[in-house]
């Protein structure tokens, strides 16, 4: 009876320790089935080969989609101020914005006045709401920023370049100090700093460049 109750202990004693319990006549061993914790090498060698994989494909794609994005961006400013330019062209004697009434010289800040104030028939601007005297506009809230350009330091994302120029104009790249540029004679449009993304509206022609100050 004593050593039934011996063995009795050892077998709740190997219980306890996740074992099995075997006997040979007069010995009792206890063959361990504790289930192991951790990973081995080989296993974490694995796992890391697969989130190497994940992130090689996952990265690009987010990439990607952030230039996508900014580029539908760009192209959907482009398309506002060009509509914007278009309305103000029909009202204004098929004149485009840019210059000051009875002048030539392009001028960014005749632009934004013509662009985001109230105007007469010869494009002189007024900021006071008076629709007898000055009937048109405003055709943009304000001129948008463009996306490819960050804001801070010398960089104007919403600036804007003004030339009166007879030929295509052409964007200044990494070197651009104003996100759009605006040819007042041709009407074309494009952003400063990638020409794939320039948008066109045919005007008149004219003479040669000039570049109008801030």
């Amino acid at each position: 009876f004593s050593k039934i109750n011996q063995d009795s202990k050892l077998c709740d004693f190997a219980g306890t320790l996740g074992g099995v319990v075997e006997t040979s006549q007069n010995e009792i061993i206890v063959r361990s089935t504790a289930i192991r914790s951790g990973f081995t090498l080989i296993e974490l060698l694995i796992v890391i080969s697969l989130i190497s994989i994940l992130s090689a494909i996952a990265i690009p794609q987010f990439l990607s989609s952030r230039e996508d994005a900014v580029e539908s961006a760009t192209l959907a400013n482009l398309a506002i101020m060009r509509d914007a330019v278009e309305r103000y062209l029909h009202q204004h004697d098929q004149t485009y914005p840019g210059t000051k009434p009875g002048g030539s010289e392009p001028s960014e800040e005749w632009f934004v006045n013509q662009m985001t104030t109230y105007t007469d028939r010869d494009g002189l601007a007024t900021d006071t709401m008076d629709r007898r005297n000055y009937p048109y506009g405003p055709y943009l809230r304000m001129i948008p920023d463009n996306p490819n350009m960050d804001s801070g330091g010398t960089l104007d994302p919403d600036g804007i370049r003004v030339l009166r120029s007879a030929s295509s104009i052409k964007p200044q790249g990494a070197r651009a100090t104003k996100g759009w540029a605006f040819n007042c004679l041709t009407g074309e449009l494009i952003d400063n700093t990638d020409e794939r993304l320039g948008q066109i509206i045919e005007g008149p022609g004219g003479g040669g460049e000039i570049e109008g100050g801030g």
